[in-house]
């Protein structure tokens, strides 16, 4: 299924193009992303677009039968004149708003916020990587992102999204449900038909 949400008309004097993915298992995650985007665009950076939601099987660690909450994922498009880490370091503070408590790796969370591209930069730091590190690999995240990038290359091998989603062996294990009609938001300049309730 591809789904493209256009909410704003990108400005033409903006600095970067980013993608981002929105995930959590906790409370009320679409509420999550809501606030997240509506910060986001209270803070210098322009959404432009936005992926249907996606819930999917949660991440175990490996050897474990233990069972976690499903998992809502999404994707979304951005422009802004913020640079990467200031960019990141804006989506810490909304996960923290959120509740998010950075306990181990395999924890439940209200709203956990990954960078994944910025512009066609490649960044490797120790508190940042983009693209991100586990983009090619994860379903959860390549289904949301073709929604609204499948054409978008991904440095350094300039792969683009779609494809790399195509060249998934099962690129369909863990999705559960997509859903439509999830953003209640009212950004400026969102486009005036109905898509998102449809």
């Amino acid at each position: 299924m591809r789904y493209t949400g256009v909410v704003d008309k990108p400005p033409h004097n903006e600095r970067a193009t980013a993608y981002i993915a929105l995930g959590g298992n906790e409370g009320h995650v679409l509420g999550a992303f809501n606030r997240a985007l509506r910060t986001l665009a209270e803070n210098n950076v322009v959404v432009f677009a936005v992926s249907c939601a996606y819930r999917t099987r949660a991440l175990l660690p490996p050897n474990t039968s233990e069972s976690r909450p499903d998992y809502w994922n999404a994707a979304a498009g951005l422009r802004t004149n913020l640079s990467a880490w200031e960019l990141l370091r804006l989506m810490l503070r909304i996960e923290d708003a959120a509740g998010r408590k950075r306990r181990e790796r395999w924890a439940d969370r209200p709203l956990d916020l990954d960078l994944l591209l910025y512009n066609q930069d490649v960044i490797v730091e120790p508190d940042l990587e983009v693209p991100h590190p586990q983009i090619r690999q994860r379903a959860f995240v390549l289904h949301p992102l073709a929604d609204i990038a499948s054409g978008v290359r991904v440095p350094p091998t300039g792969v683009r999204v779609g494809e790399l989603l195509e060249n998934l062996p099962d690129r369909y294990d863990g999705v559960e449900y997509v859903l439509r009609g999830w953003l209640d938001l009212d950004l400026p300049g969102r486009s005036s038909n109905d898509a998102w309730s449809s």
